[in-house]
Parts: C-alpha cells; structure tokens; sequence
C-alpha cells in the first residue's frame, strides 16, 4: 500500500500505475486457472492479489480527491470506493452457476466432484471479464488536477513521527478493533447460517443482497460532508455493535438474521470510505502516504482473525465470537468519544 501511495503522488501516471497492477493482477488469475494444489492458489491470492491491491486501490482513491478536492469530495470518494464494492453484487451469482449451476449443497463443508472440476472453466471466464473491465479501466482514468493535496514537498515530520501523533494512534486503534465485527460476519455468515438450520440457497441469495447493501457505502462518507467524523463514525459504531448482538439471540429466525446481516455489510462498507476520507481531512496533502501506513489495521484485523477462527472458532463458539467482536466495536466507540477529537 505505501508503494502504491507513493508512485500515485510522486510519478503522477494513473495510465500506466493502473496498467501495470491491473496486468499483473491477471497474470496471477490466468496462472491460477491451472492450479490444482490448494497451497499454491493460496500463495498467489495472499501475493499476487495482495500486490495488486496495494498497486492500484490508493491511486483509485487518491486521484478521486485531487478531481473532487473542493466538491462534495466524500461524497465522491465514497462513490469511487463503491467500486470495490459492487464486485460481490455482480461475481458472487455469476460464480455461483459458472461451477454449481444446479445450486448442489455441501455435504460436510464439502461439494461434490462436478462442482469442484468447474473450477478452472469458472476462472478462465472471470479471466476474460477483469481483463475487458481493467482495459475500460486503464483507458478512463486520467490525472487530476494539481492542487495543494497533490504537493509532493519534503514532509515537515517523519513517518515514525507522525505514526506517534494522538490522532494516528486512535484513528488505527479504533479502525482496527471496529473491524473485525464486519469482517468475521462477511467470513462466517454462511457457515453459521448453516448451522442454524438455514438452506444453502436463503445464505446465498443473502450474499447477493449483502453485497447491495456494501454498494451503499458511498452513503456514509456523503454524510461525512455535512456532519462530523464523530457522529457519523460513532452512528455507524452503535448500529453495528446492536446488529453484532443482535445476531446471537436471532441467528435461527432468517427474516431476522438476513437484514442484521445486511446492515452489517453496511457498515463494514463504511468503514472503507470514511477512514480514508477523515485521513484526509486531518493530514491533508501528507494523507495518501500517512493512509498507507494507516490501512495496515485491515491487514491486522485480517491475520488476527485468521488465528482466531483456526485456534478457537467451532459450531459451539460462533455466538462467542460475535459477542466478543460487538464489544471490540463497542470499545472503539468510547475511544472515539473520549479520546478523538475532530480537526
């Protein structure tokens, strides 16, 4: 993420930052398509993907607030962020009949042998849609203008420097400890649905819905316009550590697990506009490079989770968990009560 932060303030060339990430992006989905050990795809998605990610995804937000710097920019950003977003809503239902059009449930968190020998036919077909949306992609970017944000003077402090300031400090604590809740409910909602007794085909259709309501994220930082960081960010707090708790009692009554679910994604989409967008806000044209350093909390909360769900996570410690991860939310909330101050 740093790497990417800095060339798309210091070379400013979207074009070519974009068409290298992107390549390189479906160099590693072509070389998957005939993968058959599970260690190896999983080294090309932790690398090869992680690469992408942190090529492109700062340069696509980063060239949003130079184009909107004095127009609505949260507004726009969180628009802009959207686009990450909308990918479940369109590739989750298209995987699902590239390689089990017959909607054929597992049996032991297992699917049968025509299930999984699409595989390969399931990722050539996607090949060939990211390679048509990253050639649109490539071609309509272009650089925005100059402006203060876009300076690229020495900074007036060091990054160590600045990873020591109050607002850094509690600007991470609080997006680390806040996101696990969203991120364990988008890992698990299936499997624990299933457990509940819910049918394969209701957690799917939920998982398309879902990612309706994660196209909405756009939304929170739009009120980021108009209202503080401190109440937006603190709303978005209460409704999802309710929604967390919520589920533990009412996860075996689908018409009540679907929208506190949804609700979920909601808010964990908001996380992903409004903390880039406060970023700017307070550390202005040092925010591409001090976001960089500051979105490592998702790589954290991701790799703590990861230990987690394998060291302690059965059918018996799902409501545990969601417990545990609404009270993190809940504290990060007092953190930004009593510790946050807005700029």
């Amino acid at each position: 993420m740093a790497v990417g932060s800095y060339l798309a303030q210091a070379h400013k060339a979207p074009k070519l930052q974009l068409a290298v990430g992107l390549s390189l992006g479906l160099s590693v989905l072509f070389m998957t398509t005939g993968v058959d050990k599970y260690w190896v795809f999983f080294m090309c998605w932790i690398g090869g993907f992680g690469v992408v990610q942190s090529t492109i995804y700062m340069l696509c937000v980063y060239q949003g607030w130079l184009w909107f710097e004095g127009n609505r920019p949260g507004l726009y950003t969180g628009i802009i962020i959207a686009g990450s977003g909308i990918g479940p809503l369109i590739f989750n239902p298209l995987t699902t009949g590239l390689i089990n059009p017959d909607v054929i449930d597992s049996v032991d968190g297992k699917f049968p042998e025509e299930v999984d020998t699409r595989f390969t036919y399931m990722l050539t077909v996607l090949f060939i849609c990211f390679a048509v949306i990253a050639l649109i992609g490539i071609l309509g970017v272009f650089q925005g203008p100059m402006s203060k944000l876009a300076t690229t003077e020495e900074e007036d402090f060091s990054m160590l420097e600045m990873m020591r300031t109050r607002q850094f400090i509690t600007l991470w604590l609080m997006s680390t400890l806040s996101f696990f809740l969203g991120v364990f409910t988008l890992n698990s909602y299936k499997a624990f649905g299933i457990e509940n007794g819910l049918s394969e085909g209701f957690l799917t259709a939920l998982g398309s819905i879902g990612s309706i309501f994660n196209t909405g994220r756009f939304v929170w930082s739009a009120l980021l316009d108009r209202f503080s960081y401190k109440t937006v960010y603190g709303s978005l707090l209460v409704i999802q550590t309710v929604c967390g708790i919520g589920i533990v009692f009412f996860g075996k009554i689908a018409y009540l697990y679907a929208p506190l679910v949804c609700v979920i994604i909601l808010c964990e989409g908001g996380h992903m506009t409004l903390i880039p967008n406060i970023f700017r806000v307070i550390f202005g044209k040092k925010a591409p490079k001090v976001f960089a350093v500051g979105f490592s909390y998702s790589g954290v909360c991701a790799l703590s989770l990861f230990i987690l769900q394998g060291a302690f996570l059965t059918k018996d410690t799902y409501n545990l968990f969601f417990i545990v991860f609404s009270a993190t939310s809940g504290l990060a909330f007092l953190i930004l009560m009593t510790c946050f101050t807005d700029k």
